[in-house]
């Protein structure tokens, strides 16, 4: 989904990690490191002419695709949830209570047992969910698909399909 939102010409800060946070009643999600990991299959279909690729690990085919980064930081408006594979490309917005439990989901905790930082991941995830919309993401799993999943994004974050020549702010993970 990253890097197919990268070829619509938005500037991808990662794939992966970002941490959440509110400076100025602004929300933004700062990269951890930017990264752009996909299996050979994503490689073929969404990039024609890869520069620079390299082995992730030996316990995968996955490859690292070399790419210019984007902004390290930028703000946020909205947050979706890739959930199981549909036949349709559809967007929910969650709950508040569903909203908090999926950024739950989606969060890192290096020891879950720690009380002290479940509480504070529990409160920030509570914020969060209070400030910005957080949507589920449904649709099939196939490229042909991607276009549709990315104007029902844009979509839904009121915002035109950039066309692919122009570059917008970022991605975020």
């Amino acid at each position: 989904m990253t890097a197919g939102l990268h070829n619509l010409g938005m500037a991808l800060m990662g794939d992966d990690a970002v941490v959440i946070d509110c400076k100025d009643c602004t929300y933004s999600a700062e990269r951890v490191y930017p990264s752009l990991r996909l299996f050979p299959d994503s490689i073929d279909q969404l990039f024609t002419n890869v520069v620079h690729t390299a082995p992730v690990a030996d316990y995968t085919s996955k490859q690292h695709v070399s790419f210019v980064s984007g902004p390290s930081r930028a703000p946020l408006s909205a947050l979706f949830s890739i959930v199981e594979p549909t036949d349709e490309v559809r967007i929910d917005k969650l709950k508040f209570s569903d909203a908090c439990m999926a950024l739950i989901a989606n969060s890192f905790a290096l020891d879950a047992a720690d009380t002290i930082e479940a509480k504070r991941r529990f409160a920030k995830a509570s914020d969060v969910a209070c400030h910005v919309p957080v949507y589920e993401l449904h649709y099939p799993r196939d490229y042909a698909s991607l276009t549709s999943v990315h104007a029902k994004i844009f979509e839904r974050i009121g915002l035109p399909l950039p066309d692919k020549g122009e570059t917008r702010q970022s991605t975020a993970t």
